[in-house]
């Protein structure tokens, strides 16, 4: 379903006193988590207007207008970061032929761990990630990766 997120991977720290639990295979709505933005932010309107009407029928109109400013501001950003509920996620787009979000690649962390220069690390690091994951994929169609 296009309403639905799915973990692929991850890999866990090999060591820390407190962990976040992610299981492979777990689907969630795509409204649920900061990163879901990312297929908002670069679907056409037809297929975002579908997915307001299924996934986000609790906002009003100004919560859309507010809800499309913030995906306006990722998608010049390149990157999202955000915090809730004490976890801290910075996630980027991995594109496809013509701008189409192949998929999410995230870090998630305890936010205690990720002080401002460390998270700064991070968010350049995925970024840098991504693009070359982009890159790789630039001549790829999603039908191709979905079969």
């Amino acid at each position: 379903s296009t309403n639905r997120m799915m973990f692929v991977a991850k890999q866990d720290p090999l060591s820390s006193s407190s962990q976040l639990t992610v299981s492979v295979g777990n689907k969630f709505p795509i409204t649920e988590v900061g990163y879901g933005k990312w297929f908002f932010a670069y679907m056409d309107d037809a297929e975002k207007e579908q997915l307001y009407k299924d996934a986000l029928h609790e906002l009003e109109r100004s919560g859309v207008e507010s809800y499309e400013r913030e995906l306006e501001s990722i998608r010049k950003a390149g990157v999202l970061v955000s915090r809730k509920e004490g976890v801290c996620a910075v996630s980027c787009p991995i594109f496809a032929h013509n701008q189409t979000v192949l998929g999410v690649i995230a870090i998630l962390g305890m936010s205690a761990y990720l002080e401002d220069k460390k998270l700064e690390e991070v968010t350049s690091l995925l970024m840098d990630i991504s693009k070359r994951c982009s890159l790789h994929f630039a001549d790829t169609s999603i039908s191709d990766v979905v079969r």
